[in-house]
């Protein structure tokens, strides 16, 4: 078995079999203490190796270059709670006995325990940070960290794989920013982006009457989060209406509401934005007569109506909020070519500057006041 290495950030990339030791029992245990000599507790083999490099971290300051992005980042909150000595992230162990359920305040702080059918957390409300955003400029913000409050309240363990999820959405923040991946990513994007859009073009019908495929001429039409797009004002009191950041396994029901508030009008309208062209062609061959004229116009009326038909609603930023200003319209064969783990630059470019420029804004912001207020254990 190889020894804690010096560069305590090694262990990250170390296999299971490094990081684990099974006891007389069968159960599996990290090797490695955290550094107030605890964390050594039995479970699966995954969680005592992802244990063992909470435990390895855990001796490092909190301004390690490590927790800056990637594996660092997504277990820095755990890091943090077990170098404080609190409940591990499984949520059982000695504080688990103590408290009861009933919440209780301490210094601006409310903790209490969830009990849901996905399991039992405890979750720490910091009020005074809650406060703090209140009296900040942006109250937008508060308003999505208080209501996100509320969720934890409700249903803690799944805030907690929520938390986990946007640390992992702001490594993909800063992974994005970097130039040279960015570029790249964005020229990969360019060419499957061609391809996507011809097969789209002749789909639709559009190719059989222009003989050229699909051209969006205002890709910010298609961004919620933008004063350009046809929708903004329907979305916005839509979420407003709804206001709920609930955790994923509920977060895509917003989609659903914005879809339903949208419909297929407001749909068209977005899609007629972004492809001016498609509204010219309607508009012109709607004030023609004629059987000709008329058979030109069914034939493009036919191709707004499959594009509204294939249209998706979706993040910007995946397993993140329902924010209108990390959602928009795409329609579903261009929307299944972009990921968090395989394009966010092609994305961003795909959307451009403004739904770049806010959308990132927003997630940096909503996923630092989350982290402020609400803490899951």
């Amino acid at each position: 078995m190889r020894p804690l290495p010096r560069d305590l950030t090694q262990v990250i990339g170390w296999p299971a079999n490094d990081l684990v030791t099974k006891e007389r029992s069968g159960k599996w245990v990290p090797r490695f203490q955290s550094v107030i000599k605890g964390g050594k507790r039995s479970g699966t083999k995954a969680q005592a190796a992802e244990d063992c490099i909470i435990n390895v971290l855990s001796r490092l300051a909190d301004n390690h270059p490590v927790f800056d992005s990637g594996r660092g980042l997504e277990l820095k909150d755990d890091v943090i709670a077990r170098r404080d000595g609190n409940p591990p992230p499984r949520g059982h162990g000695a504080r688990a006995s103590i408290l009861s359920g009933v919440e209780y305040g301490v210094g601006g702080r409310i903790v209490a325990k969830s009990n849901t059918s996905v399991g039992v957390s405890f979750f720490e409300v910091n009020e005074r940070a809650l406060a703090d955003l209140e009296n900040a400029s942006d109250g937008e913000l508060a308003g999505y960290a208080a209501a996100f409050a509320e969720d934890a309240r409700a249903d803690a363990p799944s805030a907690k794989v929520y938390l986990r999820e946007q640390r992992l959405a702001r490594a993909r923040i800063l992974n994005a920013s970097q130039r040279a991946y960015a570029r790249e990513m964005r020229w990969r994007s360019k060419r499957a982006l061609t391809r996507k859009w011809r097969i789209l073009s002749m789909r639709s019908g559009w190719w059989a009457l222009e003989k050229e495929i699909l051209k969006v001429e205002c890709p910010e039409a298609a961004f919620f989060g933008s004063p350009e797009c046809p929708v903004f004002e329907t979305v916005d009191a839509s979420y407003r209406g709804s206001i709920k950041t609930a955790p994923r396994s509920s977060h895509d029901g917003d989609l659903r509401l914005y879809r339903a508030a949208c419909g297929d009008e407001g749909f068209a309208l977005v899609i007629l934005k972004r492809i001016p062209l498609l509204q010219q062609r309607i508009i012109h061959y709607k004030n023609k007569t004629g059987a000709a004229a008329r058979a030109k116009l069914i034939a493009y009326v036919k191709v707004l109506k499959y594009l509204i038909k294939h249209s998706q609603v979706d993040h910007i930023w995946s397993s993140a909020s329902d924010h209108p200003r990390n959602c928009y319209l795409e329609f579903d064969i261009i929307n299944n070519l972009f990921s968090d783990y395989k394009n966010q630059p092609g994305k961003l470019a795909h959307y451009g500057k403004i739904a770049k420029r806010v959308s990132t804004r927003w997630m940096t912001a909503s996923i630092e006041a989350e982290s402020r207020v609400v803490r899951v254990f």
